[in-house]
């Protein structure tokens, strides 16, 4: 069983609109064997479900006994196994996450560890030149989002564990479909490209794959009520979003795009993303596990990026992040050594605990540099190297503050 969703094209105004349901498509090759419902009113029950999660009416979601399977709203299907899967998923978490499928973002089975740290993907011979390249470009962008997914391509569609295929159908507003991970944990499996819209700009393109895998990945559309909310995102749509339900010309990540990826996909259990900011007017550049201590911005200090992923608690190991903070120069310090500054010292005031990380390497961190910038009073920690290296822009390096996921 193949769970998809639409991607479609409102052919007038030439805008992207991409619908997220439930969708299953049975292909003959990955047909099951389903047991019926014994009662009449388990059908009704399951109708009454699918219409709270995907917020069609009841009387647009009708069921075919022949072919055991649901039709939502006229176009989206689902498997009455799969709504059974769904429906007992909600059930046995609902004292958790009461009310969470009425907002958005995540679906409710997101791909284990394992998998979602090796995404291999293959595209067969049907998906032309244009489309491949916007494969490649989609890739990378996930790749690039610093969280525990990692993707590549395969020669093999017994390799991958994502297959593209395309069709051709002019009568159609759909661009392309996107399958969601399982119950067991694995990627949705297919994403296949209608070429009737391959007029769309290269940008476009790119958009348009690195929205579909985010759904092979488990993330749902951020304008819709349905899905899991994922902490620390708002209920309102993000319209710049990868995941909002228009496609635009390809601008890289909103804030709460990293938010989410880094909050469904830590680099390890129980992190957090470390994010920093700055503030051109104090030339300070500050740093928190904390995405509601500023959202996007707050205070005149401005996202930038993540730097890698620290623990929220103590582990076995690990030691304290220390942040400073001194009123007169304007400057945040962190260290992993408290006797260097204590309790506060030669201005600095002791704020806190940002997060904990290791003070030698251990398997799977890097090393978080340091640097001090004295005609800023600036400390600067970035997991990149290349940023500064040894020195640079005023910069100097003063060692590793710790190790870092």
């Amino acid at each position: 069983m193949l769970t998809r969703t639409r991607m479609a094209i409102a052919r007038p105004l030439f805008a992207l609109f991409l619908f997220s349901f439930f969708v299953i498509s049975c292909r003959k090759e990955n047909q099951v064997s389903e047991t019926p419902p014994k009662q009449t009113e388990d059908v009704a029950t399951l109708r009454s479900f699918l219409s709270e999660v995907t917020g069609a009416k009841t009387d647009k979601i009708t069921f075919d006994d022949a072919k055991k399977e649901f039709t939502i709203d006229g176009d989206v299907i689902m498997s009455l196994k799969s709504a059974s899967e769904h429906y007992a998923k909600a059930a046995a978490t609902s004292s958790e996450d009461a009310g969470g499928r009425t907002t958005q973002r995540r679906y409710d089975f997101i791909m284990n560890t394992t998998v979602a740290g090796s995404v291999t993907i293959y595209a067969d011979g049907t998906v032309p030149t244009a489309w491949q390249t916007a494969i490649d470009q989609a890739i990378s962008n996930w790749n690039g989002t610093d969280c525990l997914v990692k993707l590549s391509r395969v020669t093999s569609p017994f390799e991958a564990r994502i297959v593209f295929s395309s069709y051709t159908d002019a009568s159609t507003t759909t661009i392309a479909f996107a399958s969601f991970p399982d119950v067991t944990g694995n990627c949705g499996p297919t994403v296949n490209i209608n070429l009737y819209y391959s007029t769309l700009s290269a940008s476009r393109k790119q958009f348009a794959i690195t929205h579909e895998l985010g759904h092979c990945l488990g993330f749902m559309h951020t304008n819709q009520a349905n899905g899991v909310l994922i902490p620390e995102t708002p209920n309102a749509s993000d319209p710049n979003s990868l995941m909002n339900a228009v496609v635009l010309d390809w601008a890289g990540y909103t804030y709460y795009d990293i938010i989410s990826y880094g909050i469904v996909y830590p680099n390890a259990v129980n992190t957090k993303r470390l994010l920093r900011y700055y503030n051109g007017n104090t030339q300070d550049h500050f740093y928190t596990l904390n995405s509601t201590e500023l959202n996007a911005s707050g205070s005149s200090y401005n996202f930038e990026k993540g730097e890698g992923y620290m623990y929220t608690s103590q582990v076995s190991g690990s030691s304290p992040f220390y942040r400073y903070y001194n009123s007169a120069n304007g400057d945040h310090f962190y260290t992993a050594n408290y006797a260097e500054i204590g309790a506060g010292s030669g201005g600095y005031s002791l704020e806190g605990v940002s997060g904990y990380l290791f003070t030698t390497q251990v398997a799977g961190t890097r090393p978080l540099y340091r640097y001090f910038n004295l005609a800023r009073a600036d400390h600067f920690y970035t997991v990149n190297y290349s940023e500064f290296g040894a020195g640079a822009s005023g910069y100097t390096l003063e060692g590793v503050a710790g190790y870092v996921y």
